[in-house]
């Protein structure tokens, strides 16, 4: 995608939608550097995402939602939300890593909960799975 393909929304947003994802940049770091990087991060998701489904069952969703299977869960977590809030150029010279965002799941279909993980670089994880709603 290119820059050309976000529309600007409120909250000083760019977004590009379609059927398999939603991307949200901030307009401070809007720019075609942060679009090759957000077509990076959208490669490397659908490379890994049964590898991020699994980091997150494990280190939240497993628990929270023990009345499901993994492959349920799986299954109904629904499309994802990235966005690429933070650019170390823009806001923090001292940090060690390049990009920083979130990964929610809006529109899952396992309840009303908002599922979160933030994530750095080239989408190094956090350990932290936050279940809001």
């Amino acid at each position: 995608m290119e820059m050309k393909d976000f529309k600007y929304k409120d909250l000083d947003k760019y977004v590009f939608e379609d059927e398999d994802y939603i991307l949200v940049i901030s307009k401070d770091i809007f720019d075609e550097e942060t679009v090759q990087y957000a077509n990076e991060m959208i490669d490397k998701y659908q490379k890994e995402k049964e590898i991020i489904l699994q980091h997150m069952l494990e280190k939240r969703l497993r628990k929270f939602y023990n009345n499901y299977s993994d492959e349920y869960i799986k299954r109904n977590i629904g499309r994802p939300k990235i966005s690429i809030d933070f650019r170390k150029d823009k806001y923090h010279p001292n940090w060690k890593f390049k990009y920083a965002g979130i990964i929610d799941f809006i529109e899952n279909r396992l309840d009303e909960h908002i599922i979160s993980i933030e994530f750095i670089d080239d989408l190094q994880l956090d350990n932290s799975i936050q279940i809001n709603g």
